[in-house]
């Protein structure tokens, strides 16, 4: 089953890193017109879905996922990825050198001059 959802994140799907308030976030989106498919995806990956509304009241469903959640489902799913490969690697990277910034600056001693 992994296999099927990485294909419809090969073909529907968008992996991206973006900024937002200065830091960088990993994102996973899969918007399609049917819902069997998301539906799938969503029980399989255990991840939420939702139905949005355009102007002109057609219905898509759609997966969208950062940070943690996205990292997560991109470790399971990158190595049945193909056309979506790099960007899954990417944004794995990119969140990895996020947790080990964080972790460093958990450690780092800060000075504070008082007169």
């Amino acid at each position: 089953m992994l296999k099927y959802c990485a294909g419809i994140i090969d073909g529907e799907g968008h992996i991206g890193i973006h900024k937002k308030q200065g830091r960088n976030i990993i994102e996973l989106r899969i918007q399609m017109d049917d819902e069997k498919p998301i539906r799938m995806l969503s029980k399989i990956l255990k991840i939420g879905y939702f139905k949005h509304m355009y102007n002109n009241n057609k219905e898509h469903y759609l997966i969208a996922i950062s940070q943690l959640q996205a990292y997560n489902t991109l470790k399971i799913i990158e190595p049945f990825l193909i056309s979506k490969k790099l960007q899954a690697k990417k944004c794995i990277k990119e969140y990895e050198q996020q947790i080990k910034n964080k972790e460093s600056n958990k450690y780092t001693k800060k000075s504070i001059y008082v007169k």
